[in-house]
């Protein structure tokens, strides 16, 4: 190796003066910058662990929904209720027959729930 490339040339006062300036300002914009992602982190944790509270609320209202509605639940046995009196008032009602007849099949394919009722026949006038 040669002694010229390892020697170092002698700057001046002006020289070292102006690249102390420019460390100081770079040592401020990157405490700035770090500061400001830990302010941004800060508030990331703060939203993100207020969308989690809301989103495990919700959860145990859903789960207790669903729950609800499971064989021997209160919202199922309220809608077999409710369908049983509809099919007793459609035998009296012979125009609301139509809406049981499309919808039995999803409450009379569970045990313990009335059967359709038949539809009554009415005679159908001849055409002309």
């Amino acid at each position: 190796m040669n002694e010229s490339e390892h020697q170092i040339e002698p700057r001046g006062e002006s020289e070292v003066a102006e690249l102390r300036g420019e460390l100081q300002a770079l040592r401020g914009s990157f405490s700035t910058a770090l500061a400001l992602l830990f302010v941004f982190s800060f508030c990331m944790n703060v939203f993100l662990f207020r969308q989690v509270s809301v989103l495990s609320a919700q959860a145990k209202q859903a789960t207790a929904l669903v729950n609800g509605w499971v064989p021997g639940g209160s919202s199922y046995n309220l809608a077999i209720e409710t369908w049983a009196k509809l099919t007793e008032f459609s035998k009296t009602h012979a125009d609301f027959m139509p809406i049981i007849t499309k919808y039995g099949q999803f409450f009379n394919s569970r045990p313990g729930t009335p059967a359709i009722p038949a539809a009554p026949v009415v005679p159908t006038a001849p055409k002309k």
